[in-house]
């Protein structure tokens, strides 16, 4: 899988999370993902008002991907590790860092 196009999936993502658009954002979620997005999403700023990506690194078959949530005054990171399903990069964990 190449990182270049997880890294523009991974940004729409940041950018649907931002925007509320939690169908389009869910839309990268496998199973597994799924399940731990609620408690995660409960982890971001209110309101999230910008994402940036902060780093991309290949984990064998999987990538990882550091999304940087902001608030007014807050802000989280979160690792998504990325695996290609079905042809496409989708977001197999999620896990908040700080």
């Amino acid at each position: 899988m190449d990182e270049t196009s997880v890294r523009e999936h991974a940004q729409q993502h940041g950018q649907a999370v931002v925007a509320r658009d939690f169908d389009r954002a869910g839309s990268d979620l496998t199973g597994d993902a799924e399940t731990q997005a609620p408690h995660v999403m409960r982890q971001l700023p209110r309101p999230t008002i910008s994402s940036e990506i902060v780093g991309v690194e290949p984990r064998g078959e999987d990538v990882m991907c550091l999304i940087r949530y902001s608030g007014q005054e807050d802000a989280k990171t979160v690792a998504s590790t990325w695996r290609e399903v079905d042809g496409t990069p989708r977001i197999v964990e999620l896990t908040v860092l700080d």
